[in-house]
This record gives structure tokens, sequence and C-alpha cells, in this order.
């Protein structure tokens, strides 16, 4: 090490007694080079002479063990970067074994990555169901950008930021896309996408996709979640009731509640 090179120090000092084991009649003593506005190094009282006379003289002598540890700089540690490279992996189609054909569009992806992040896909394309075999699959009832919004979360965690010009349009889709590939983390943050940019114009459809979903997240943040909602849609409906009446009938008459806002809104 450089002589001229300032570092920091830890010095640890303690006596040992007169059977070879460190002492306790003292308290272990370490200080930290160098101490800030201090020129003494080193301490003024470390243990008082009938201590060090009754309990740590053998034959006469008695034994100081010191120790320095040296502390170096921290190394700065880079940020996570698997998800951008699983991202790259996904724009390159670099070693893809399986495609999806989504409204006439093509989407190559790997099954193992699939498979690692969701139960559904690990259950198809991993299992002893038929599309385990099919290097193809096409896929039903979801349109082109929502699968590639799910696609993309998949392979990097990450939330899509830019919806388009329909924000909740593009988050109830893939809050559905979410639920039916069991995606939880990506169904919290579809939800609270749509929670945070709840209006009047979306309150009711809003609503209507993302309870059933929510009821299935922790019963603290659901009750917040639901009280956010059920403010909201009293501005639009104008009754605690019909909004009771609403939440009532969210699993088993959606379309009823759906006709009431549309009619006492306009």
């Amino acid at each position: 090490m450089s002589k001229s090179k300032k570092v920091k120090a830890v010095f640890d000092a303690f006596v040992m007694d007169s059977n070879g084991a460190p002492s306790s009649s003292h308290s272990r003593w370490v200080q930290v080079y160098p101490p800030d506005g201090c020129v003494d190094w080193g301490w003024s009282r470390f243990l008082e002479r009938s201590i060090l006379e009754s309990d740590c003289l053998a034959d006469g002598w008695f034994t100081i063990i010191c120790g320095v540890i040296v502390v170096r700089d921290p190394i700065d540690l880079p940020p996570s970067n698997i998800g951008s490279h699983l991202g790259l992996l996904l724009d390159s189609t670099d070693g893809s074994d399986v495609s999806f054909a989504v409204d006439g569009e093509k989407f190559p992806a790997h099954r193992a990555v699939l498979a690692a992040r969701s139960p559904v896909f690990k259950a198809q394309l991993l299992g002893s169901m038929a599309d385990a075999k099919m290097s193809s699959m096409t896929m039903q009832d979801i349109a082109p950008a929502t699968f590639r919004a799910m696609l993309r979360f998949i392979y990097t965690d990450a939330c899509p930021a830019d919806a388009g010009e329909s924000p909740s349009d593009m988050f109830q889709n893939l809050l559905a896309a979410a639920d039916r590939f069991a995606l939880d983390r990506l169904k919290v943050l579809c939800a609270r996408k749509l929670r945070d940019n709840v209006s009047v114009e979306t309150v009711a459809d809003t609503l209507l996709h993302c309870l059933p979903l929510l009821q299935q997240s922790h019963a603290r943040t659901q009750r917040a979640q639901e009280t956010v909602q059920q403010r909201s849609l009293v501005g639009v409906l104008g009754s605690r009731s019909l909004v009771s009446s609403c939440l009532a009938q969210n699993g088993s008459g959606p379309c009823n509640c759906r006709m009431r806002a549309t009619i006492v809104s306009g």
C-alpha cells in the first residue's frame, strides 16, 4: 500500500487476562482513524492499573491484542440490466422457439422465458397439453397491441408508460390479459394506472373492469382502492345507494350497471 495514500482504518485493542482469554474486566476499545478533529491517536485511560495487576498479569507480564482493519472505499455496483438484456432478446428474436399469431401479426418468443413468468404459459408450452408440441400458436380474444405490451412486461417486468391516445382502454385490455395469464404484478400495475388516471368519463368502465380483479389483492389495498372508486362514481351517478347497487352486481350484472351510469349521466 502506498504511504502517501490516505485510507480509513479501524484500530481494535483489548487486554488478555492471566488465563489467556480476552479480559472481561473492561470494554473493548475501537477507534476509527483518522479521527475527526483529533490528533491524539490513542486512549488516555485504557485500563485501570489495579485491574491490570489483579486480572491480567501472568509472571509479571500482560498481553494487549491489537488489530488494524483497513476500510476500502466501496465499489460502485452498476444497476441491474437483466430487464434491458431480455428486452433486446425479445426484439432480436435470437433463439426463439415458439411464435404467436395474433390477428394477423406474428410474435416470436422463448418458451423458457414465458414459462418462468406465467404458470398459464408454463402449462401450455411445457406441459402435457397439445400446445406444448406446437411451434406456432394462434391467440384469440386479444389485440396485437395488448399482446405486444404483455410480452414486453414478461421479458422486462416494465409496464408500458405510453399507451397511445386511449390509455384507459389500453390498460383495461392489458389488465384482462394479465388476469388471463396469471401475471399478478402486471394486474396490480394496470389497476394503479387506471386508478391514477380515473376521470368522470372513465370511472364507470374502470370500476367494472377493475373491481372483480382487485378483490383478489391484499385486503387493505383493496379497501383503499374501492373507497377512491366509489367516491368518484358518486360524482357520476349522484347517489350512494346506486353505487352500492352497482358494486353488489359486479359479478352478475355489469351490463345493468353500465346502462344505469349511461342513463343518469346523460
